[in-house]
């Protein structure tokens, strides 16, 4: 059997080796009994790319873990839970056990929890959030807001738990030492459907306002234990 395979997943031809598959054993064993099936067809039939009815897309993202062990941790909670899906249905138990790690990291948090930036790259973070420091994102969460000053406008509001904070209230991550910030910090009140949270980093008396999708438990939460 050639170590090189041909897929069509969803109607988009991949190209890998069997050595890359390995880790894959439900993908494994469907490429070895679809390469025993050819062998009984003629030499061109051999050659045909082995079908598999998934999302080409999420396929892309587990073949590239495949590959090279890398996995975007940055995306929102049903992108993980999609992905974890995939490599369930192939068998890729190291991914499913990473995705089940960072899923149990995720928010919601309570009062007192220790949290992290869920990307200590803060493009990267931002970007994946759809944040792009480009002038053309319309929502910027109170932490990222910058341009606080603005003349006429003593408060500003949050986009998404519309909490109302004056120009003093806002501190915001880029005028601190990048050091401050990239330290856990500990919830401190809660707000909305918990979509957003207020945060002080290390010991620093600043208090930020975030997006809870930017965050992740900087400590597993043991059972039991809110």
């Amino acid at each position: 059997m050639s170590t090189r395979v041909k897929l069509n997943v969803g109607g988009q031809l991949f190209e890998t080796s069997l050595r890359t598959l390995e880790g894959a054993s439900k993908l494994l064993e469907l490429v070895k009994d679809a390469h025993r099936s050819h062998e009984v067809f003629a030499e061109e039939k051999q050659n045909d790319p082995i079908f598999i009815d998934r999302d080409p897309e999420l396929f892309r993202v587990v073949l590239r873990y495949f590959r090279d062990g890398k996995i975007s941790l940055t995306r929102n909670d049903s992108d993980i839970e999609l992905i974890r899906d995939e490599a369930e249905f192939y068998g890729v138990e190291s991914l499913v056990e990473k995705l089940r790690y960072e899923q149990a990291h995720r928010g919601p948090f309570f009062t007192g929890e220790s949290v992290v930036w869920r990307d200590p790259d803060i493009r990267c973070l931002c970007a994946d959030v759809g944040i792009h420091f480009d002038g053309s994102t319309e929502k910027i969460p109170l932490c990222l807001n910058a341009f606080r000053e603005i003349k006429g406008m003593e408060e500003h509001n949050c986009p998404w738990c519309h909490i109302a904070r004056k120009i003093e209230e806002c501190s915001c991550i880029f005028d601190y030492p990048r050091h401050q910030t990239q330290c856990s910090g500990t919830i401190v009140k809660v707000y909305g459907d918990s979509c957003c949270y207020d945060v002080r980093f290390g010991n620093w008396p600043a208090l930020f306002h975030v997006r809870g999708d930017m965050l992740r438990l900087a400590n597993e939460r043991h059972s039991g234990t809110p």
